[in-house]
């Protein structure tokens, strides 16, 4: 397997700190990815810290991503961790803080694992789809609905709502 580690990616360098496309069986792992988005003025940018797509059996752990500053309503303008079609991938660890969506997850990613990843400051902690219209397959996943602070053995902190878990999946 290779390996995405240990590396700084400052607030100027890039609006995706990390973009995998097409790689299977990759660590991220240890990486502090930092940006400060302006919602008054970016015309609609999507900033992402890592972004996954079409790469099963990514190890996703350890990992720090914070925007700048929270404004409520950031949406999908604003992820810490994107995962497009990509099976079995395992979230671990990780701490995100000020984004719209903490995790999301677009088309089919069977069996998704997450624990002990720790969100703060978000206005979905966990984003299903696409604005209810587009669903997603995450597998069977851990814990409880978005009902209790067990929350898919995962720590929720200082959201904007209440919402841990958004949208549509097939389970």
């Amino acid at each position: 397997s290779n390996t995405i580690g240990s590396e700084t990616v400052e607030e100027w360098q890039s609006r995706v700190g990390i973009n995998l496309l097409n790689a299977g069986n990759v660590k991220i792992d240890n990486n502090n990815i930092y940006f400060h988005p302006d919602p008054d003025s970016e015309n609609g940018l999507a900033y992402r810290g890592i972004k996954v797509e079409n790469s099963p059996d990514c190890y996703i752990y350890g990992n720090i991503i914070k925007a700048g500053n929270y404004h409520a309503d950031l949406g999908m303008h604003v992820t810490g961790i994107r995962v497009n079609d990509s099976n079995v991938p395992l979230l671990n660890c990780n701490k995100i803080d000020n984004t719209g969506f903490a995790l999301h997850f677009l088309g089919t990613n069977a069996q998704v694992i997450m624990k002990r990843n720790e969100f703060a400051y978000y206005d979905h902690g966990i984003e299903l789809g696409f604005e209810g219209i587009l669903d997603t397959d995450i597998g069977t996943i851990q814990g409880e609905n978005n009902t209790t602070n067990i929350g898919y053995v995962n720590e929720w902190k200082n959201s904007s709502s209440d919402i841990r878990v958004e949208g549509l999946s097939r389970f």
